[in-house]
């Protein structure tokens, strides 16, 4: 199944979020990201299924979380591919 990473502002903002969201059933984990992401900050996201990501998305924005950036996670023979999402 398709996963995708939310970055937040902050590690403690990632923790948060991921203990809001299991409340409401949703099944997420927090991943450390490869630094060759370009990610200024903050190296780690919550890893959710590509299918809740919309709705995680909005609970964010109702919540105020600060989502700096979102990634559609695929795998190759040589590993993870991370491509950027438009938040837009």
């Amino acid at each position: 199944m398709e996963k995708g990473v939310i970055v937040y502002s902050s590690v403690s903002v990632v923790h948060r979020a991921r203990k809001l969201l299991k409340r409401l059933g949703f099944q997420t984990q927090v991943v450390q990201l490869p630094s060759d992401l370009g990610l200024k900050g903050c190296n780690y996201g919550m890893e959710c299924f590509w299918t809740d990501l919309e709705d995680i998305l909005q609970y964010s924005k109702q919540n105020k979380l600060k989502v700096k950036a979102v990634f559609r996670v695929g795998e190759t023979e040589s590993g993870r591919v991370y491509t950027a999402y438009d938040l837009s």
